[in-house]
């Protein structure tokens, strides 16, 4: 908490399976403005994370960055 204590602390939209929820993220279900980042496993070698990001992002990006958009992308 030292180093990262003052930052704000990520909310949760999910906990369950991830049959559909990326998707669900890209739609805009989940209310965020860029994506989530998901994560599973028990932890040690079989954890995991990925980013979701939203349309919506997506179309920000290809506005910004033109061709450059997938460099800022998943």
């Amino acid at each position: 908490m030292t180093d990262f204590g003052h930052l704000p602390i990520a909310r949760v939209v999910y906990e369950g399976i991830l049959t559909r929820f990326a998707e669900d993220v890209r739609t805009g279900k989940y209310g965020v403005s860029e994506g989530v980042v998901c994560k599973g496993g028990t932890g040690g070698t079989d954890l995991w994370m990925v980013k979701i990001k939203t349309y919506e992002y997506l179309e920000r990006l290809k506005l910004a960055f033109a061709e450059r958009w997938e460099d800022y992308w998943e």
